[in-house]
């Protein structure tokens, strides 16, 4: 490498890579892994844990008057979604809410929903956000789980069980209108949990004081002000959406929420930006590419950055996002995790083709072998994190990761959180992600075999197997390859399985094949799987997107014209 190729590369490098450039260079004998690569004026300030629902009140106080949530065509301030939250809050606590007691909100995305999950906190409860997205059945396994006997809805859901109490929103607004419009006082600490998520089966319990910190820490590396708009469309049930629905409420910003209950299309997700002016957007890899086949021009001039997780991110989808006025940043997040534990700033024309999770901020991250001994750059391993990363605190038993002790801590009593995965430390202190049993696919992270396992109950599937397999821009696509017990039902195995599996793990496509292919030491042939044609659904909805941004004349004229393509 010449000396000019040298300068470029050191002069393109982040704020952060260049700190632990800085630290490798003064020579201090300390691994990847335990640098601190903020600088100095970002860790200088002081991340007081405290109660999510005080940190609101405290903005309140600073902006009342200034736009917090914005719905179709309704919009509140802070003083009036203050006081909504106020009066719902006191409502519960007549019903003899306890502190930390669980209360399970179902509501679609809404302005009604950020207000229950305000209230629930305020009250001194847990919530317990359930995504109607989700199977009726799921949503009754986590009522269940969670112990608890109040249900936060609109007499419109379907009911879930009759064991539970339901709160109609919408038959209790007279009542509403008498409460209390002051800040409750309620027994809530921050050791107190905030919310219960169900991500999958297991219940993560989310402590105030973790959340908090999370927040502040996204707050300290973008710092949003009252000019910035974020949208809300994650799934309800993700540390995405406490971040999309909190950080811009604990920071002054105005909060705009996606109509709906399901996974928002590209092109409405793109209007919606544009007419709200959104400066903030968190997009999971294969949405991110969905945009990116979108004309440039139509693009919000307001979006100034994209945080992006949740799957693997190609950086052919990279190249095709950038460049631009707007900065892409790749984040690792864990479930467990409050916040990112890495993040990527992303350019254009980089050499790798899935891009990297980044340099570690705010939590140590190591890789590690069995033996829990750091392993060499270059090598994979196991990768762990430092239990001041998690957000779990002391919910159900089975929300409490399982940790470790820290082989590194310099205090005794230390944990350290294996996460699952696997990775290796690339030059420059990058973490990459290696492939292994569980995937990342739309936000979510699980195990094929556990849809293959689900698929195997349904009486017209002898044998099966899921399998993800890239689409033409490296985007995961997720397909079932079944051996059908009588005549081929795809519409059949899609009803049912979305009874019983959240969206995201519900296949993108089913392939009919006569047998499973096996290799000569017995295991499924992937390759003989993948090469069998499956319908590309990303390239589909691309198709799609652009046909609905034609006027409506010329989208018929496109139709035509593909018919009679296909005609002999």
């Amino acid at each position: 490498m010449s000396m000019s190729d040298f300068a470029r590369r050191v002069s393109a490098l982040t704020p952060e890579q260049r700190r632990l450039l800085e630290l490798q260079l003064q020579g201090r004998g300390i691994h990847l892994s335990q640098l601190q690569t903020a600088a100095p004026p970002e860790t200088s300030q002081a991340l007081t844990p405290d109660c999510l629902h005080h940190l609101f009140e405290t903005q309140v106080e600073q902006t009342a008057d200034s736009i917090a949530l914005v719905y179709a065509d309704t919009q509140l301030s802070y003083r009036q979604l203050n006081t909504r939250a106020n009066q719902l809050a006191h409502y519960l606590q007549s019903l003899g809410l306890k502190p930390g007691e669980p209360i399970a909100v179902r509501l679609e995305r809404s302005i009604e929903l950020v207000v229950s999950l305000l209230a629930i906190l305020k009250a001194g409860g847990t919530c317990v956000p359930l995504d109607t997205a989700e199977p009726t059945n799921r949503s009754l396994h986590n009522l269940k789980d969670s112990s608890l006997s109040r249900l936060i809805t609109h007499s419109t859901e379907e009911p879930l069980s009759a064991h539970f109490n339901p709160i109609y929103l919408d038959e209790i607004q007279p009542t509403l209108a008498q409460q209390p419009q002051h800040n409750p006082v309620a027994g809530a600490t921050p050791a107190h949990l905030a919310c219960l998520l169900y991500p999958d089966s297991r219940p993560l319990a989310v402590e105030h004081r973790a959340l908090s910190r999370g927040l502040q820490a996204l707050q300290a590396r973008y710092p949003l002000t009252g000019t910035d708009t974020i949208l809300h469309k994650a799934p309800l049930a993700t540390n995405i959406a406490l971040w999309e629905i909190f950080w811009p409420l604990v920071s002054g910003s105005r909060l705009v929420i996606a109509p709906g209950r399901t996974e928002v299309a590209a092109p409405t997700l793109l209007n919606l930006a544009i007419q709200q002016k959104v400066t903030l957007l968190h997009l999971a890899p294969s949405e991110l590419s969905a945009l990116a086949a979108i004309n440039r021009k139509e693009w919000p001039s307001t979006l100034r950055c994209v945080i992006s997780s949740g799957e693997p991110l190609p950086q052919a989808v990279v190249d095709a996002f950038l460049p631009d006025a707007t900065r892409l940043d790749y984040a690792y997040a864990p479930p467990e995790t409050a916040a990112p534990v890495t993040f990527q700033s992303c350019r254009a024309g980089e050499i790798w083709e899935t891009v990297p999770v980044g340099l570690p901020v705010e939590a140590s991250v190591y890789v590690l072998d069995r033996h829990l001994k750091l392993v060499p750059v270059g090598v994979t391993g196991e990768i762990y994190i430092s239990e001041t990363a998690l957000a779990c605190g002391e919910g159900p038993a089975a929300s409490r990761p399982e940790l470790v002790a820290d082989p590194f801590a310099t205090t005794p009593g230390q944990s350290l959180f294996k996460t699952g995965e696997r990775g290796r430390w690339l030059t420059g202190g990058i973490l990459e992600l290696a492939a292994g049993e569980q995937v990342w696919v739309r936000g979510r992270r699980f195990r094929p075999d556990e849809v293959t396992a689900v698929l195997l109950q349904e009486p017209s599937v002898q044998e099966c197997t899921v399998l993800v397999r890239q689409t033409r821009t490296g985007t995961q696509q997720l397909v079932a390859y079944i051996v059908p017990a009588g005549p081929f039902q795809p519409e059949r195995l899609t009803t049912y399985l979305q009874t019983e599996l959240t969206p995201a793990m519900q296949p993108d496509t089913y392939i009919a094949v006569s047998t499973l292919p096996l290799t000569n030491a017995g295991q499924i042939d992937t390759e003989t799987l993948f090469a069998l044609e499956a319908v590309d659904l990303e390239l589909a909805r691309d198709w799609e997107a652009q046909l609905q941004s034609l006027p409506a004349i010329e989208q018929v004229a496109v139709v035509i014209e593909a018919h009679r393509a296909l005609l002999p």
